[in-house]
């Protein structure tokens, strides 16, 4: 087996700085969508009874985040809607909702914030 004799000699070698040229995005956004459609069918024959219906809903949640060294930011949207259509009914609302809410923050000391909140 062939081995090698004496010390290893190294050399440095240069490399140049890499320069990242990138913004730095301090807010953070999220954004949900849902769709709910239920429907419920009942034979002439079901002894338990029951009444047919279908119901309709949609739900919208957005949420943006923005923190920067000692200041924080949060705002956050609900939409919520719903309907139903029941057998030989008229069709009446399930769920309607605005639900708007913001809050920021900012640190005054180590364990002292300055706190602001607005809903709707």
């Amino acid at each position: 087996m062939p081995s090698r004799q004496g010390p290893l000699n190294f050399e440095p070698v240069k490399i140049k700085p890499l320069v990242v040229n990138a913004r730095i995005n301090y807010w953070k956004t999220r954004t949900n969508i849902g769709i709910n459609i239920n429907q419920a069918q009942f034979s002439n024959n079901w002894k338990g009874g029951g009444t047919n219906s279908v119901a309709v809903g949609g739900l919208v949640n957005w949420k943006a985040e923005y923190n920067k060294d000692s200041y924080s930011y949060v705002s956050e949207l609900v939409l919520q809607y719903g309907k139903i259509k029941n057998k030989d009914q008229l069709q009446k609302k399930t769920n309607d909702r605005i639900f708007w809410d913001n809050k920021a923050s900012f640190q005054l000391s180590k364990s002292w914030f300055f706190f602001w909140i607005v809903k709707f």
